[in-house]
């Protein structure tokens, strides 16, 4: 499963970010191989319009599920219509963190 977290830096001990519009990265997680692929958000520098721009890239990337602690309502719309599950993590911490936890509360 494709996994996109928001994410301040490139790697999967950078802390998550809490607007998924604004974040600086999408760390794309495989949760088989529990490998990260960081990517530029491409909404980070819209003056409007940036939650919109950075869900159309986390749809064409194929992946089904987004940790994000906060997504605003446009965001959410073309998220669902992409099929896509937003999943909130309920501490703040790290990317990696993030994953696990995710992981965990789909096994429970």
């Amino acid at each position: 499963m494709k996994i996109a977290i928001t994410a301040e830096g490139r790697d999967p001990n950078s802390a998550l970010a809490s607007v998924f519009g604004r974040c600086s990265f999408f760390l794309i997680a495989d949760t088989e191989t529990l490998a990260f692929r960081p990517h530029v958000n491409p909404g980070l520098g819209a003056s409007e319009g940036s939650g919109l721009l950075a869900a159309r890239f986390v749809v064409d990337r194929g992946v089904e599920v987004v940790i994000a602690p906060k997504v605003g309502p446009l965001a959410r719309s073309v998220l669902a219509s992409g099929g896509l599950r937003i999943y909130v993590p309920r501490e703040s911490g790290t990317a990696s963190e993030a994953l696990t936890a995710f992981i965990h509360d789909e096994r429970a």
